[in-house]
């Protein structure tokens, strides 16, 4: 098992020659995947290499103070002095927190994208499929011009209270089949969860035609349209212009930003590790949506502050949605080089993580401050790493006024409203708790959808970067002195009193909206 070994009182060890084994560390030889402490999109095809202890002799020195003679593998270190992952067996690792209580020892977990998750239904008993005296429905999806779309999920209800019934995805036909009972000539209620480009439908009650066929169309996305963001660009002033947050540098830890995408051209790409290259395979979209609402610059699509600088830092492998806390955190920490003064994390795991809570504490300490994702499992906690010490936790809500009827995303807005505006709701999917700070629209948001186009997508993954599109246009405008200072914690400390101070209240309880959502006209 991999685990992540570091001071439990800093990011930093203490120099070898403190430590009491360095003549001992130098003679230990240990294999890592490579001599670059480097990742690669395969590891089990990685090369590996010998690598001295004294690259990492702190470390090192601890480890083999504490358990000498157990075997355990260098994987990967942020550098000399910091972090590093081992490979070791739980026996060892155990070994290693009981004799140097100073050393941290955290299992490598894996960490997703704070996305909603799909809707899932359970199977209806009399739907056994391939039942004797079943008969088949098509359900056939297309655009408005008769085109099929492929990659739709398709929701057949059989039971909408139990929610009960069957999913389904369309082939590149845009046909998706499926077998229910014979005597079923219509459905309670049908819905589309649609691929990228288009939009949801909620086709409510519909009855299949004679020979078993169902007719859907889907309507494209308009990345014009109005979302949770327009009333907030529009105050920004992003609408208008692609000044709107200019001297604020911003990092995107996630899933790496496809630069591909003509309205994110301009973003600075970054990986912590040396991934190797594959053309065929592109960063999962995630991160083009987060990177879209905080700062696209398109002629018909634009984030909350175009005018910022971007920096991707990917983490994950490429395609994929989740990474290791391990790479996350070495993200946080290269942020540090292109001296950020914001952060996004729109991350989220139920597992708690000391090293993550240092990895904030530690930009904070070089001027920069991070702002996470609560989590969409819809409890009353806040996930992790937005729970942690030093990040700014952002929760979401949908505003019913700019959702069109007849979409799926009517179902994300919970029944916990606001007291000052009614169409506004707490998002069904968004974790809350008191450890939240901020709060900000996250249902059905058009943003950047891969390589091209656009997308519509819900979950507390995209509050999260809204809050800092709004927090940039904040800083630019009204406090350039901030952005001038050095890159230290009163950098820090000075954004993060800002951010507080400008607030609005949206009527709902402290748990679930923190000190409110950044409000850009300071009223003062």
């Amino acid at each position: 098992m991999r685990y992540i070994v570091m001071p439990r009182d800093g990011w930093h060890f203490a120099r070898a020659d403190q430590i009491g084994q360095a003549e001992d560390a130098d003679a230990i030889r240990h294999t890592s995947r490579n001599a670059a402490f480097s990742r690669r999109e395969a590891p089990d095809r990685a090369v590996r290499g010998e690598v001295s202890a004294s690259a990492i002799r702190p470390m090192i020195a601890m480890t083999a103070l504490a358990a000498p003679e157990a075997p355990y593998t260098v994987v990967a270190a942020s550098r000399d002095d910091g972090p590093t992952l081992l490979e070791m067996s739980p026996q060892a690792a155990r070994r290693l927190r009981e004799s140097v209580p100073s050393v941290l020892v955290e299992k490598d977990r894996r960490i997703s994208a704070a996305v909603r998750t799909a809707t899932r239904l359970r199977m209806h008993r009399d739907w056994t499929v391939g039942a004797s005296d079943g008969k088949r429905v098509r359900v056939k999806v297309t655009d408005p011009d008769g085109r099929p779309v492929p990659g739709a999920r398709i929701l057949v209800f059989a039971d909408v209270a139990q929610r009960e019934g069957v999913a389904r995805r369309t082939r590149p036909s845009g046909v998706a089949s499926l077998v229910v009972p014979a005597r079923t000539g219509s459905f309670p209620r049908i819905v589309v969860e649609p691929p990228a480009g288009y939009r949801s439908l909620d086709a409510g009650a519909v009855a299949a035609s004679a020979e078993g066929d169902i007719a859907l169309t889907l309507a494209p996305v308009d990345p014009r349209g109005r979302d949770g963001t327009s009333a907030l660009r529009g105050e920004a002033g992003t609408l208008t212009g692609l000044d709107v947050g200019r001297g604020v540098r911003i990092a995107v830890v996630d899933t790496g930003v496809d630069p591909r995408h003509p309205d994110l051209a301009h973003v600075a790409t970054r990986n912590v590790y040396q991934f190797d290259a594959d053309p065929a395979v592109a960063p999962h979209p995630h991160a083009n949506h987060v990177a879209g609402l905080i700062g696209a610059r398109g002629r018909d699509f634009r984030g909350m502050a175009p005018g910022a600088t971007l920096f991707s830092y990917r983490f994950t492998p490429l395609g994929l949605k989740d990474g290791a806390l391990f790479d996350l955190g070495e993200a946080i920490r290269r942020t540090g080089d292109d001296d950020v003064h914001l952060i996004n994390i729109s991350m989220a795991s139920r597992s708690p993580s000391q090293f993550l809570g240092k990895a904030a504490v530690a930009a904070f300490q070089r001027g920069a401050i991070c702002i996470a994702a609560a989590g969409n499992d819809g409890r009353d906690s806040i996930s992790f790493p937005a729970a942690a010490k030093r990040y700014y936790a952002v929760t979401a809500y949908g505003d019913r006024s700019v959702l069109t009827d007849g979409v799926r995303e009517l179902e994300d807005l919970s029944d916990v409203t606001s007291s000052v505006n009614a169409a506004m709701s707490r998002a069904r999917f968004s974790n809350w708790g008191a450890d939240t700070d901020f709060i900000g629209p996250g249902v059905g948001l058009i943003s950047c959808a891969g390589a091209a186009g656009y997308a519509i997508d819900s979950g507390t993954s995209f509050a999260a970067p809204v809050i800092v599109g709004l927090a940039a246009a904040i800083l630019a405008e009204d406090h350039p002195d901030i952005l001038a200072m050095p890159p230290d914690m009163k950098r820090a400390t000075a954004i993060a009193q800002v951010l507080t101070e400008r607030c609005r209240d949206l009527g709902f309880a402290f748990e679930t909206q923190g000190s409110g959502i950044l409000h850009v006209a300071d009223e003062a």
